[in-house]
């Protein structure tokens, strides 16, 4: 089973792994208090169990990159959003990638970097899959685009599978489960967005 390790590393805001999945469940808890959800109301909805977001809320598990990914659709706000405070950036037009919130996956084979630029209708990213790294039941809320830098992959959108090489783009529509996984010997670089739904942080 593979670890993940979340870290933020931006300037000001960087924090340790410990801080920042606190952070993280301090954004979820209040997200879901300005809801007025239960637990199991998120629960229900993300398709985890109450007492892993409770211990996620209170800081107390690490988690899973695919399953916060679920709980950030569930509020119609990003990985990014949670990961730290886009707020300050908006009056920004050049952000370094030094600055995007980081999430290593898969054992430190994927690492997907959420950048902070003041785009309210997307949240860009990078994903570096390394030689063997794979990411595994993806699902959004939003349609998402992921455009091949370089190396090469395989993206698996609703159980069909397609090659992707430098130069190809690709679109997975709302709530299409998909998959990618680098079965070579180089890095794989992808740059993407995926759309945000309105009602976020």
């Amino acid at each position: 089973m593979s670890r993940t390790l979340i870290t933020m590393t931006a300037g000001p805001t960087a924090t340790s792994g410990d801080d920042a999945i606190r952070t993280i469940g301090d954004r979820l808890r209040r997200l879901r208090e300005q809801r007025g959800w239960s637990v199991r109301d998120v629960a229900r909805r993300s398709r985890l169990s109450a007492s892993f977001i409770g211990l996620v809320e209170r800081g107390e598990s690490e988690i899973a990159v695919t399953r916060l990914m679920r709980l950030a659709d569930v509020y119609g706000v990003t990985v990014g959003d949670l990961l730290g405070d886009l707020q300050e950036l908006r009056s920004r037009h050049c952000v370094p990638l030094s600055e995007a919130r980081t999430v290593d996956d898969d054992d430190g084979r994927v690492t997907i970097s959420y950048l902070p630029v003041p785009v309210r209708g997307l949240q860009p990213f990078r994903l570096l899959l390394r030689p063997g790294g794979t990411m595994r039941g993806l699902s959004h809320a939003t349609e998402e685009f992921h455009h091949c830098v370089e190396g090469a992959a395989i993206v698996t959108i609703d159980g069909v599978r397609h090659a992707v090489a430098a130069g190809d783009t690709v679109y997975v529509p709302p709530q299409k489960a998909h998959a990618w996984h680098n079965p070579h010997d180089v890095p794989c670089l992808i740059v993407g967005g995926v759309g945000r739904d309105g009602t976020g942080l």
